[in-house]
């Protein structure tokens, strides 16, 4: 290769590398938002809160019988009472 293709090839590499970690960097900030139950920023992806509220409507029954069923202890509610949200 003579020295000018080589110099072409390094700038459209260089060019390629630059707008590769540009877009990388605007798709991580695009994907963070605050959390509404920690009020930390957290990555939530493509979700929305309205999605996040379905997925977990839909999953709770296979939570509860993934872990043996629901917990009917007035003891053990209070104490998550407590903890606060």
């Amino acid at each position: 290769m003579s020295r000018q293709t080589d110099h072409i090839v390094s700038l459209s590499r260089r060019s390629f590398l630059s707008t590769g970690s540009a877009m990388a960097g605007l798709g991580c900030i695009s994907g963070c938002s605050t959390n509404p139950a920690t009020g930390q920023d957290s990555v939530t992806g493509f979700y929305s809160l309205g999605d996040d509220i379905k997925l977990g409507q839909a999953e709770y029954p296979n939570l509860i019988r993934a872990f043996g069923g629901a917990y009917d202890s007035i003891r053990l509610q209070s104490y998550v009472a407590r903890l606060g949200p």
